[in-house]
Parts: C-alpha cells; structure tokens; sequence
C-alpha cells in the first residue's frame, strides 16, 4: 500500500477510531474483522458500527462466527466448531464470496451470514483433514 510523504499509510490515520460517515455514504454493505472496525469506530460495537451509515455491516469474528448489523436489528451467527489447529488463510474470502452470492440469490443478511459461516468452516474443516494447516 503506498505512503503518504509524511511516511504513514492511509489507514494510519484511521486509527484514532473517528471516520467521517460521509465516507462511506456509497457503501451498501460492508465486511469488516475487529481490528478494521477497531480502526474505523473504536469498537465492534453495534452501536458503533451503525455511526458509518451503512446500511448493512457483516463484521467477522473468527473462530467466533460473524455479527450482522443493520439499522434494526444486530444478530450473532457462530461458527461451527472445528477440531484441531486450523490455518485461517482464505477464511474472509471464503466468507464473504459466499456471503454475497446469499444475499444475491435473496437472502436475508443473517441468512446469508448462515450459509457463510457454514461453508467457511466446512472449507477449513476440509483444509485441516487434507493436512494444509502442516504446511
């Protein structure tokens, strides 16, 4: 990512956690993992999200599932639990490929968030049976 003269990278200056909402008023639907919403509003807190204004914020958590919050309503959607070391690469992409092909085909953004998880965690559970986490 390229530098700024002064030497800091753009998303430096996010970090103090104070984004206009402006920012993002093309915004649609937005992906964030707690250290991008830590950046962006200061917290992965619901309320907190909401001050960017975008109607539709799918905050992922890990190992922990992903929090799906709208204007209405925030919804927790776990993870299915998989046994063993787990190597997370490819983990978001999976996510949120399959999270937008759901909410294409008209699901709701908890349902799509349903379906993510749950493919997310069957492509790890498959990538940790075929040994891809040794390597």
């Amino acid at each position: 990512m390229p530098r700024a003269s002064s030497g800091e990278a753009p998303w430096d200056r996010l970090s103090d956690g104070k984004v206009a909402p402006e920012s993002f008023a093309a915004v649609r639907v937005l992906k964030l993992n707690n250290v991008e919403a830590r950046a962006l509003v200061g917290s992965t807190d619901p309320v907190d999200l909401r001050r960017l204004c975008v109607p539709e914020v799918v905050l992922t958590l890990g190992s922990q599932g992903a929090l799906v919050v709208t204007a209405a309503d925030a919804e927790h959607v776990p993870a299915t639990p998989i046994d063993g070391p787990v190597d997370p690469t490819g983990a978001g992409d999976t996510f949120w490929v399959s999270y937008l092909i759901a909410r294409s085909e008209g699901a709701s953004p908890v349902e799509a968030a349903r379906r993510a998880t749950a493919l997310t965690s069957a492509f790890l559970a498959r990538r940790h049976e075929e040994g891809a986490w040794r390597s």
